[in-house]
Parts: structure tokens; C-alpha cells; sequence
């Protein structure tokens, strides 16, 4: 196959083939299996009920699998010998090199299989803004509850910390959510104070307890909308350690035209386990500081 970079889709960026098939006469009845994988190794979150478990496995032995048929409006053929696809519906991540091969099954007039050459792509294309990386100032919007702790402490350097309710307040598989939006000196009502963010840092909590947090989503949208878009979604999960030192996490996988575009200016976190704390009278999470970093529109 051929492969290149061919624009962005919704929250990542598409990558468009071409292949050609030689020989085979009945072409009405092909399937086409695309199988891709990343050359990194990445951590794949498993929900263990009540506790979800970080496991690292090589993406050596591990392809996603798409299928498609011809007549499928996605392949494009003039001719029934070369064709062409663009895949839309998965996310492509920047700065990632991807290994991607094609199956074709015919099943007329015997089972044949033929399968490709495997290729590979670099997806380099970092659509950032130009600008310089500052902290983004933030505004308290809304969060789920908290326990006489809420969010705005994640933004003082004190003792003070972020307390959420109490574990047996939350539904088995629930999550913890907060949202800030997006502050500036601007006056103008009409004119969206806009960032492209493109990293965050944590400061954990890291007692005993185990109230602090594990894992972690970062998602920017608009909550008159009701529009998000997950950051690292491919990776699903953000992991924090347990520790007393200010982490950093690189943030990709949305579009910074989507963000301009459709004035994404909220940020929402959302906390997906903490370290091991069960007890039913206690907070289920506990965070201490919470920055975001990114460039001005």
C-alpha cells in the first residue's frame, strides 16, 4: 500500500491508502482488512472493577483491526484495481510511527487470501499555534461534590488541598469531575478567551491513605454544548503516581482548529481512580495543585 498524512479528522488526523489488486476477477466480492499498529510501547488500562490496573504491553504483537468491503462507500475504485480509503473514524497520533498492512479475502471462485507489504508512516504534523507556552488562567465553573475542600484550593500554594465526597458517596464505576473554564483580562463578551493547552501539571496527594489520585482524564469542550474532546485518547487514562513531587503531562490528540473553531475555552477533569482508599467515610480522592499550560490564539 501507499500511505500519507491526508488532513485532519475530529479530534486526531486521517491517514488515506492505496492499494492495487492484480488477478482476481471477481472483485464484487473482495473484503478488506486494515491492520495497523503503533512501534511504541504504550500502557493499556484494564478496569479491574473497582480498581483499574496500569499494564504495559509491547505493541510489537498487538495490530488494531478496521474491515471493509468492496461497495463499501469508504473504498474508492474507478476501475476495480486501485483503490483508495481514508480512515476518519480512529485517531492518529502526532509524533507517532505507525506499521500498516492491508488483507484482501475473496471468496469467488476459491478462499484466497492476499496480503500486503507492511508499511510504515511517521505522523509529524504538529498543528500547535505558534506563541510562547505560559500558564493558563483558570476560572472555577462546576465539579461533581466535594468534602469542605473544593476545587478552587488546586490552585493555591498552601496546605490547602482538593477533598472530593466521601468514597460511599460514589456509584460503583462513577467518576469524579471537575471544570474550569478558560481566564483572561479580555473585556469583550463577545470575543472567547482561547487557549491551545498542551501540557498540565499535578501536585498529588500522597499520604497513607491512598486518597490520592491514580488515574486521570483531561477533556477541553464547552458545557453549553455539551461538546468534549478527550485528550490521549488512544492511551484512555492519564497515570499519576503517588508522590509529593510536581508531575507533568504532555497533552495531544485535539485538533488546535477545533479548539479555535468552536470556541473551546472549559477544561474538565475527570478522576478515575485513586490509589487504594476504601473506607466509606473518608474522601474517595484528594489532589493538592492542578496548573494547565498552552499557547494564546
Amino acid at each position: 500500500p501507499i500511505i500519507k498524512q491526508d488532513g485532519e479528522s475530529v479530534n486526531g488526523y486521517k491517514i488515506r491508502l492505496k492499494w492495487k489488486i492484480e488477478n482476481i476477477e471477481e472483485k464484487e466480492e473482495l473484503e478488506f482488512v486494515i491492520k495497523y499498529k503503533s512501534e511504541t510501547q504504550t500502557p493499556q488500562y484494564i478496569d479491574n472493577d473497582d480498581e483499574k490496573e496500569n499494564k504495559t504491553i509491547g505493541n510489537n504483537n498487538i495490530w488494531e483491526v478496521l474491515n471493509y468491503t468492496h461497495g463499501d462507500n469508504k473504498v474508492e475504485s474507478n476501475d476495480d484495481i486501485n483503490f483508495e480509503l481514508s480512515i476518519m473514524d480512529k485517531v492518529f497520533e502526532i509524533n507517532t510511527r505507525y506499521s500498516v498492512c492491508i488483507e484482501c479475502l475473496s471468496s469467488s471462485p476459491y478462499h484466497l487470501k492476499l496480503i500486503s507489504n507492511i508499511e510504515t508512516i511517521l505522523v509529524d504534523f504538529d498543528d500547535r499555534p505558534k506563541g510562547k507556552v505560559i500558564r493558563i488562567p483558570l476560572i472555577y465553573s462546576s465539579h461533581r461534590n466535594d468534602n469542605n475542600g473544593p476545587p478552587v484550593n488546586l490552585f493555591k500554594s498552601d496546605d490547602s488541598y482538593y477533598w472530593s465526597s466521601f468514597y460511599n458517596d460514589f456509584k460503583k464505576g462513577e467518576d469524579d469531575w471537575m471544570i474550569f473554564q478558560f481566564d483572561d483580562d479580555n473585556n469583550d463578551d463577545n470575543k472567547t478567551n482561547n487557549y491551545f493547552p498542551i501540557k498540565f501539571e499535578i501536585l498529588n496527594h500522597s499520604g497513607y491513605q491512598k486518597q490520592g489520585v491514580k488515574s486521570i482524564n483531561v477533556l477541553v469542550g464547552n458545557i453549553k454544548t455539551d461538546e468534549w474532546y478527550q485528550y490521549n485518547e488512544g492511551l484512555k487514562d492519564i497515570q499519576v503516581q503517588k508522590n509529593d513531587e510536581l508531575q507533568t503531562f504532555d497533552l495531544s490528540g485535539v485538533n488546535s482548529k477545533i479548539i479555535k473553531n468552536k470556541g473551546l475555552n472549559f477544561i474538565k477533569l475527570q478522576l478515575t481512580a485513586n490509589w487504594g482508599f476504601r473506607e466509606d467515610f473518608g474522601s474517595k480522592y484528594a489532589m493538592k495543585e492542578f496548573y494547565l499550560y498552552g499557547i494564546k490564539f
